[in-house]
């Protein structure tokens, strides 16, 4: 597949990489003024707007990203499929964002199928657009999230995942440059790496480090590369560098880990942590704006997440399911810090009426983990009060879908006992695993709950 670009009135072409704005003048309102200018419609326009201020503005929740903040914008001021998707994601984004969820926006729709159009008529597939397939890739997956449709937006990831793997072996070659402008685009190539690793990572999470899945199979390789690009540093200089090897660690966890590769990993961890806290003492608090306050937060929800399931690793006996009442104090700091990272406290209450969506790894595995690990009856059901009162989208963690699992876990364990405190909860009924499958052959997700007799599976739509 390719895409041909459009032509400014200058006659060259413009990719949005030129002169930089004048000062005061974002890069964003910029392209959108250039967008009005040409021959876009109303529609578009006011589709585009939406999402400069709403869909953006969401993907940055926690750590600004380049990709949505000016990336795709510049792009679709010169490409016609970009333009298209991008005002199909904000139409549906839209409806999301009205509380309007399943079912289809006609307009929206149709912008979808022009863009698909556009990059299918575009022709032989050539080096120098291979930029512009992956990012209609990385909106269309967006779309399909937001469209509830898990097949597409599976499928889409799998095929992305592979045109990933090809560009960043070339990348490490000499990297690419357009043809048509001379630029490189090997800038755009990394941010879309970046957000397929997200997108890994989620679904990492989703699975429980089980290598028995069948996603594990796609998201293998793209764990693999993500884990070769990434350095283990002593010294962390950014909330974003302090994320990314956080990331990078929870990566390395496997449930069946020996045990000299667990205290392997907790020395990394323990390294970490001190990193950590040193770049900590270098912030001053009262300088953070509301974003970063909420990234340091998520940090700290992070930190404790990847704790807990290291120090089970390490545990007499791993497969004991009243382990976890030992990190009960620990989880209520989670549920702390989920509040204060979802903008769900008293400061920010108000943040949390609008449907929340964004490609990232938020609060939503925490809590499902903990929701789902921890016994003690208010902790855990302030975990699910907290999914199940807040319309979040997680890229593909969706908190409706997260706490319904969770109370299915609780019904299983508790029945219909009067349940006080975790050791209310009896070992032999004890939820051991959860196991979530979603392959690209259904619209639904398989959960499995593995129970002291075995395996029970349900499906969930």
């Amino acid at each position: 597949m390719q895409v041909t670009a459009t032509s400014c009135k200058t006659g060259r072409i413009c990719d949005g990489y030129d002169s930089p704005p004048a000062k005061g003048v974002t890069t964003s309102s910029l392209t959108l003024t250039r967008i009005a200018a040409s021959s876009s419609t109303t529609q578009e326009v006011r589709a585009l707007q939406f999402f400069v201020e709403r869909t953006a503005v969401q993907f940055g929740t926690f750590v600004p990203d380049d990709l949505w903040s000016s990336r795709v914008l510049q792009l679709a001021h010169s490409n016609t499929c970009i333009r298209h998707a991008l005002v199909a994601l904000s139409s549906y984004h839209e409806r999301y964002w009205s509380h309007d969820v399943g079912g289809e926006t006609p307009y929206g729709l149709r912008q979808y199928n022009l863009a698909i159009s556009e990059l299918v008529k575009s022709g032989a597939e050539r080096p120098s657009y291979l930029h512009i397939q992956l990012v209609s890739c990385t909106i269309f997956i967006c779309i399909e999230i937001l469209r509830r449709n898990i097949s597409n937006a599976i499928y889409l990831f799998k095929y992305g995942c592979r045109m990933i793997e090809g560009a960043m072996k070339q990348v490490r070659k000499g990297g690419y440059v357009g043809g048509a402008t001379g630029i490189s685009i090997e800038p755009v190539i990394r941010l879309v790496e970046a957000f397929f690793a997200r997108i890994s990572t989620q679904v990492f999470l989703a699975i429980g480090g089980d290598v028995d899945h069948t996603l594990a199979d796609i998201i293998s390789p793209m764990l693999k590369l993500r884990m070769v690009t990434m350095t283990h540093k002593l010294a962390l200089s950014s909330i974003q560098e302090a994320r990314d090897s956080l990331l990078n660690l929870a990566l390395q966890y496997r449930r069946d880990m020996s045990t000299a590769q667990s205290k392997a990993l907790s020395i990394k961890f323990d390294t970490w942590m001190e990193a950590f806290e040193a770049f900590r003492r270098t912030v001053d608090r009262n300088s953070l704006n509301s974003t970063e306050k909420r990234a340091f937060a998520l940090l700290e929800l992070h930190k404790r997440y990847l704790y807990i399931n290291i120090a089970a690793l390490n545990q007499p006996d791993r497969e004991d399911p009243s382990m976890w009442d030992l990190w009960t104090d620990e989880f209520r700091k989670m549920v702390e810090f989920a509040t204060e990272a979802g903008g769900l406290d008293a400061a920010d209450a108000a943040a949390g009426q609008q449907p929340q969506f964004y490609m990232e790894i938020g609060i939503l595995p925490a809590l499902f983990f903990l929701s789902s690990k921890c016994r003690d009856p208010e902790v855990r059901r302030r975990a699910i009060e907290i999914m199940e009162t807040n319309h979040i989208q997680e890229g593909i963690w969706n908190s409706k879908m997260a706490a319904k699992v969770a109370k299915r876990v609780i019904t299983l364990e508790e029945g219909e006992f009067i349940v006080k405190s975790s050791n209310d909860v009896d070992d032999l009924a004890r939820v051991r695993r959860v196991a979530v499958h979603a392959g690209p052959e259904v619209a639904y997700l398989n959960v499995g709950y593995e129970l002291h007799c075995g395996w029970v599976q349900e499906e969930l739509d």
